[in-house]
C-alpha cells in the first residue's frame, strides 16, 4: 500500500467501520474516536496512513490490520476465456467483496486491453 491512502479507502463507509471496530471490543467513545482520526486523515486533511495509524489506538489498529496488511494479495476466483480470447477474471479482496477485470487481446494481436473495475459491484 502506498504511503498516501487519500482515496483508497473511501470505500469503508462509518458503518463498515463502527462495526468493525465494535468486533475488536472498542466501546462505543473510542468507535467515535477512531472514526474522527481515520475519516479526518482520509478526507479533510490527508496524510501518509504510517501517521494516521499511529494516532488510533493500539486496539483499533488491530482490528484494521487484516484490511491493511500490504502483503496481502488479491484471489483469484474465476477466470473465463472466450472464443476470441477475451478473458473474464474475478477477484477476492482481502476483505471478501469481489472485483472484477478483462482482458481484452485487438484481433490483430498487435495490443491488449485490461480493464478493471474500480470499485466493488461494477
Amino acid at each position: 500500500m502506498s504511503a498516501d491512502f487519500a482515496g483508497q479507502p473511501a470505500a469503508w463507509s462509518r458503518e463498515r467501520l463502527t462495526a468493525l471496530w465494535q468486533a475488536a471490543g472498542l466501546r462505543p467513545g473510542q468507535v467515535q474516536t477512531a472514526l474522527r482520526v481515520w475519516l479526518d486523515g482520509l478526507h479533510r486533511s490527508p496524510r501518509p496512513l504510517a501517521e494516521v495509524l499511529a494516532q488510533l489506538s493500539q486496539q483499533a489498529r488491530g482490528a484494521l490490520a487484516p484490511l491493511l496488511h500490504p502483503e496481502r494479495p488479491l484471489k483469484l476466483l474465476q477466470d473465463e476465456a472466450a472464443a476470441d480470447q477475451t478473458r473474464k477474471l474475478l477477484w477476492q479482496t482481502a476483505d471478501g467483496q469481489v472485483i472484477e477485470s478483462v482482458i481484452i487481446v485487438a484481433s490483430d494481436a498487435d495490443r491488449t486491453t485490461l480493464c478493471v473495475s474500480s470499485q466493488v459491484g461494477c
